[in-house]
C-alpha cells in the first residue's frame, strides 16, 4: 500500500458518506420527510461532541443538539449543496453552542478562559520511573488506534490542543476529527477557503509545538533543571500558552530537551484519532422525542424506537431491519385474519388501517424519560366448538412450577471530589469507581476522566461548587459528591 493509499481510502469513504447524506436530504425534502430521522442518527454523536467541546456542559450540549437539528429541519430547503449537509449541520451546532456559551458565561462568575487541567493522580505519579509516565510513553506509541486507548495520552493531547486557544482548537477539531474540508471549515468559522487552508496548516504546527512542550512539562515537574528554573522565573504554575512559549524557547537551546520532546506519532494523527464522546442511548432517545414534539418527523430514525443501542461512534447509522411497534400490531391483525378467513380480510381493509392507527398504547415513565409503545392486538385462540364430545374429557397436565428469572445485581459506584484553596488559586482532586462514565464539573473544571486533578484559578471571591458524578450503563446517576470551595 502506497504512502497516499490510506488518505485516498479516507477520501473515498467521506465521498460515499456525503453521497448518502445528499440522498437522504433529497428524500426528506420530497415524498419521505421521515428520512430526516436517518440524518439525525448519522450526525447526532458528532453534533453533540462539537457542542460539548464548546460549552463544556452535558445539559447544554444536549439542548444545543436538539435546537440545531430542529433548526436544520426547518431550513433544509435552504441548503444549497445536499452533499455538504454534515458541514452545514456542524456549522448550525457551532453557532448555537457559542450562543449558549456566551449566555451561560454572563451568569457564571468565573474565568472561563482558565485551562482546566487533567493531571492524573493515579498511574503516573511524579516519582514514577522512566517509561511509566505518560510523557515517556509518547515516544513509544506508534499507532493512533492504540494510542487513544491510553486515557492519560488522550488527556495530554486534549490539554495541548486547549493551550492553542479556542480558534485553533476548533479548526483542528473540525478538520481532523470531523473530516471537514478547508472550504467547509471556512464556512463554519467565517473565513474564506484560502485563509482556512492556511489556518489548518498553522494549527497543525502549533499543536505539534504544544504537545512537545507538554511532554517536557511533566505535570509541572520537568526533568531538566534548566527548564524548571525558566518556568519558575516566568512564574508559570499551570500548563497553557505561556508554558508552551517558555518551554519551546528553552528547548531550542537545550539538546537534552530537544531529544526528550520527540514523539513517535505525529500529534495531528493522534488528535484526529481521538474518539467522539459516547452518548447514552436514553439521552439520544430523549432528544429525538423532544424533536418530534417540536414537529420534526422522525419515524425512520432507529434512535426513536431505541432499537439501535450499538450505533457507531462516528454517527453513521447501522443498516438493520427492525420489527417495531407497528409491526406487532400488524402481526396481530394478520393472525386474526387467519382465524376469520381470507375473504373477510378483503372486505375489512379499512378496518385494518383504523386498527393500526387506533392501537392502544402504554406509557412507561422512568425518571425523566417517557417511552410510549403500542400494544399488540389480542387474538383469541379458543374458538367455540359445535361438536358434542363423546370421549372422556382431556385433563391437561399441571403446569411446571414458576421460577423467577435471575436478576442482575444493581449497578453501584462511588464518587468523591475535594478542592484545596490557596488564595485565588487551588487544586481539585477527584476519583470514582464503578459506572461507565464520569464527570467532574465546576468553575474552571470540566473533565470526564475517572480520576485526576486540576489546577484552578478564580477571578472573584465567593463560594464555588464542584461536583463529581458516576453514571451507570443506562445513563443513571450511581453516585455523586459535591464540594463547596470558599474563596476569599
Amino acid at each position: 500500500m502506497g504512502d497516499n493509499e490510506p488518505q485516498r481510502m479516507d477520501d473515498d469513504r467521506r465521498a460515499a458518506e456525503r453521497a448518502e447524506d445528499a440522498a437522504l436530504v433529497a428524500r426528506a425534502r420530497g415524498e419521505d420527510p421521515d428520512a430526516f430521522g436517518r440524518l439525525y442518527d448519522r450526525w447526532f454523536t458528532r453534533v453533540h461532541d462539537l457542542a460539548f467541546r464548546i460549552t463544556h456542559d452535558d445539559a447544554a450540549a444536549s439542548d444545543v443538539s436538539q435546537d440545531a437539528f430542529v433548526s436544520a429541519w426547518k431550513n433544509l430547503d435552504r441548503l444549497e449543496n445536499p452533499e455538504a449537509f454534515g458541514g452545514w449541520m456542524l456549522r448550525i451546532a457551532r453557532n448555537a453552542a457559542l450562543d449558549r456559551k456566551r449566555k451561560d458565561a454572563k451568569a457564571t462568575p468565573f474565568d472561563d478562559e482558565g485551562l482546566a487541567m487533567i493531571e492524573s493522580a493515579g498511574p503516573s505519579p511524579a516519582s514514577a520511573p522512566a517509561g511509566f509516565r505518560v510523557e515517556d510513553r509518547t515516544r513509544t506509541a506508534d499507532d493512533p488506534a492504540h494510542a487513544i486507548e491510553d486515557n492519560e495520552l488522550v488527556a495530554l493531547v486534549w490539554e495541548s490542543a486547549a493551550a492553542l486557544g479556542d480558534r485553533d482548537a476548533e479548526i483542528l477539531d473540525l478538520g481532523l476529527r470531523h473530516g471537514l474540508t478547508p472550504a467547509e471549515i471556512g464556512e463554519a468559522v467565517g473565513m474564506n477557503r484560502n485563509a482556512a487552508n492556511q489556518a489548518v496548516h498553522r494549527a497543525r504546527n502549533r499543536l505539534k509545538t504544544a504537545v512537545e512542550a507538554r511532554v517536557l512539562w511533566r505535570s509541572g515537574e520537568p526533568v531538566c533543571e534548566g527548564l524548571a528554573a525558566a518556568l519558575t522565573a516566568a512564574q508559570v504554575g499551570r500548563f497553557g500558552p505561556e508554558a508552551v512559549r517558555v518551554t519551546t524557547r528553552h528547548a531550542e537551546k537545550c539538546a537534552e530537551c530537544q531529544e526528550r520532546r520527540q514523539t513517535r506519532l505525529e500529534p495531528s494523527a493522534m488528535f484526529g484519532a481521538l474518539p467522539f464522546l459516547v452518548v447514552p442511548m436514553l439521552l439520544r432517545m430523549k432528544v429525538a422525542h423532544a424533536m418530534i414534539e417540536s414537529g420534526v418527523p422522525m419515524a425512520e430514525s432507529e434512535t426513536v424506537t431505541g432499537s439501535d443501542p450499538d450505533a457507531p461512534s462516528d454517527g453513521r447509522a447501522t443498516r438493520r431491519r427492525h420489527f417495531g411497534r407497528r409491526g406487532l400490531v400488524v402481526a396481530g391483525i394478520v393472525a386474526m385474519v387467519a382465524v376469520v378467513g381470507v375473504g373477510a380480510f378483503a372486505d375489512e381493509v379499512d378496518e385494518v388501517k383504523v386498527a393500526i392507527s387506533d392501537a392502544p398504547s402504554v406509557t412507561t415513565t422512568t425518571g425523566e424519560d417517557t417511552t410510549t409503545s403500542t400494544v399488540p392486538v389480542e387474538v383469541p385462540t379458543d374458538v367455540p366448538s359445535t361438536t358434542t364430545a363423546t370421549t372422556k374429557p382431556f385433563v391437561p397436565p399441571p403446569p411446571p412450577p414458576v421460577t423467577s428469572p435471575p436478576t442482575a445485581p444493581p449497578e453501584t459506584g462511588t464518587a468523591s471530589i475535594t478542592v484545596r484553596v490557596g488564595g485565588r488559586a487551588g487544586t481539585a482532586v477527584w476519583s470514582a469507581s464503578g459506572g461507565v462514565r464520569w464527570s467532574a464539573t465546576g468553575a474552571g473544571l470540566n473533565a470526564s476522566s475517572q480520576s485526576g486533578s486540576a489546577n484552578l484559578t478564580w477571578r472573584l471571591p465567593g463560594a464555588y461548587t464542584y461536583t463529581m458524578t458516576t453514571y451507570g450503563s443506562a445513563g443513571q446517576v450511581l453516585a455523586q459528591s459535591t464540594y463547596v470551595a470558599n474563596v476569599t
